[in-house]
């Protein structure tokens, strides 16, 4: 997981923040008093923030050898929503999440632990179902 730094550069004196702009470089980074004394900046760690993967970036990470097909699979099955469902599969199954995951495969979906309508678990379970059969298990695989 990323993860963003934000940094603050402060020199206070009565109260206020002061910077140098004119002088002011990333290489030296002065902060000046009100009577022109330099004196050095305080770099304070504010919080450190998880950057998210977009669920583009989730699929890449999972299919590095196919991506493009695998982007294309999702984006066809259900419009890159993890929460998509279709209960209109005339065998009376459905279809669920990114991948729009079969419910023949929730018993084995269930031995795992998985999720189909957890992001990291549909993407997981589908790379599984890729491996097992290539993009066969999807219908999209013929539309794309």
């Amino acid at each position: 997981m990323k993860q963003v730094f934000v940094l603050v550069m402060i020199g206070i004196i009565g109260g206020n923040i002061l910077t140098n702009s004119a002088e002011y470089s990333k290489e030296h980074p002065l902060v000046y008093t009100a009577e022109a004394q330099v004196i050095e900046p305080r770099t304070i760690l504010i919080e450190i923030i998880p950057e998210e993967k977009t669920i583009e970036e989730k699929i890449k990470e999972a299919f590095p050898e196919d991506e493009i097909t695998a982007l294309r699979i999702a984006q066809c099955e259900s419009g890159l929503n993890p929460l998509a469902h279709n209960n209109r599969n005339k065998n009376g199954s459905t279809d669920g999440g990114l991948y729009q995951i079969n419910s023949v495969h929730d018993k084995r979906l269930n031995e795992l632990g998985l999720d189909k309508y957890d992001i990291e678990d549909n993407i997981a379970f589908a790379r599984r179902l890729y491996e097992e059969n290539g993009w066969k298990p999807w219908v999209c695989h013929k539309k794309i």
